[in-house]
């Protein structure tokens, strides 16, 4: 008579009988809960494919979306609260370059630098030339009252917008100082005045564009009305 324990039964037990997942600690109610889940994945419409594998996705494959830890994190606060935030910090930057760039060269002798500053103010040289020909270029553009020959290349030209450009353009040239000190406030002030309308603008095709989006395609307007605000 050959006595054998229970444990040496389930070395050599069969792993596809119950006897065999048993050995493997997996029960009878945890085998019978993963076919139900595995039927029931079979069994979702093609439709969730997406979301199960946006779900099963690696870490690296999720899009990061950056939190606002902090309120000048935020796009509002910053053009509201926080409008100066960025000048503030190019001040910051240009002051602590200036600390590194003295830093590098307090050593130095000036005879040693010549060919360095001479790049140095060929290169501000530029600049300003540069600077100075597209400050010229723009303020000649916004002093002109009849701007139609610009905008003939958008065809067709609507009239409506022509006119309010042009009417901005009069307004440009009956504010524009003689003394270029005056110049920053009238800039500021006409600036502002034009955003307002740009954000007339933009909610006009935002509100245009979301009934076109909602219309049927086979309704009689459908093609006009998505060439309007296009």
């Amino acid at each position: 008579m050959c006595l054998t324990s229970r444990k040496d039964e389930d070395v050599h037990a069969d792993p596809n009988t119950q006897e065999g997942l048993d050995s493997q600690s997996l029960s009878r109610r945890d085998f019978l809960k993963f076919c139900s889940l595995t039927l029931g994945v079979l069994a979702l419409p093609g439709a969730y494919a997406n979301t199960i594998e946006h779900v099963f996705a690696p870490p690296n494959e999720i899009p990061f979306i950056p939190q606002p830890y902090f309120q000048w994190h935020n796009e509002f606060l910053c053009k509201t609260i926080y409008p100066m935030r960025e000048v503030k910090l190019r001040d910051f930057l240009i002051y602590y370059m200036e600390v590194d760039v003295w830093a590098q060269y307090k050593d130095r002798e000036i005879d040693e630098l010549k060919n360095e500053l001479y790049e140095y103010q060929k290169a501000w040289e530029g600049n300003a030339v540069a600077a100075q020909t597209e400050y010229a270029t723009l303020r000649d553009y916004f002093l002109r009252r009849d701007v139609r020959e610009d905008y003939s290349k958008f065809e067709p030209i609507d009239e409506a917008e022509l006119t309010a450009i042009n009417n901005f353009h009069a307004l440009f040239v009956q504010s524009w100082p003689k003394d270029i000190r005056g110049e920053r406030s009238i800039l500021g002030s006409l600036i502002a005045r034009w955003a307002r309308h740009r954000d007339l603008i933009r909610d006009w095709v935002r509100v245009r564009r979301r009934r076109h989006d909602g219309m049927d395609p086979a309704h009689a307007k459908y093609e006009s009305e998505g060439r309007e605000w296009r």
